[in-house]
């Protein structure tokens, strides 16, 4: 389960290295400066909005990633995967890939960071979850992971 969780912090801090230089926000774009509590931490609430109510232009590897997890999600209901940490594994490696070949900038890049984020919170329920908690948090990300196509194209 380290591995795992290495390949997860590796991409997540390849990402913000290569995404904060390439990543300008315009003086006019609002922030979100409310805070969402959780049990043990804090982070500020970011939503994902649309781009003047159409969907943000999403690259290749993102919606190849996303793709990738709702397949995971799919064949693990199925009963194609029989345990939640190999399914969690899966699914934190095609995170850890969306962060890595992440090519998009802009404000379009900011908003799939508010969408992924959460998707992350949803795998950390995921790997603390028990018997029928568990089906509960993957409906619960297989409607996030749906989700997506509200956001992007």
């Amino acid at each position: 389960m380290k591995t795992p969780i290495f390949l997860f912090l590796l991409g997540t801090t390849l990402l913000t290295c290569s995404c904060q230089s390439a990543t300008e926000k315009p003086a006019e774009e609002p922030v979100d400066t409310t805070t969402e509590v959780h049990s043990d931490h804090e982070h500020p609430a970011l939503e994902v909005q649309l781009n003047d109510g159409k969907r943000w232009e999403a690259d290749a590897s993102t919606k190849a990633g996303i793709e990738q997890m709702q397949t995971l999600v799919a064949d693990y209901q199925k009963g194609n995967m029989s345990e939640v940490s190999t399914l969690l594994e899966k699914l934190q490696g095609a995170f850890s890939d969306i962060f890595a070949q992440c090519s998009m900038k802009g404000p379009a890049h900011d908003q799939l960071h508010n969408y992924l984020f959460p998707l992350k919170e949803r795998f950390d329920h995921l790997e603390s979850c028990e018997g029928a908690d568990c089906d509960d948090h993957l409906q619960e990300l297989e409607q996030y992971l749906e989700s997506f196509s509200t956001y992007f194209q």
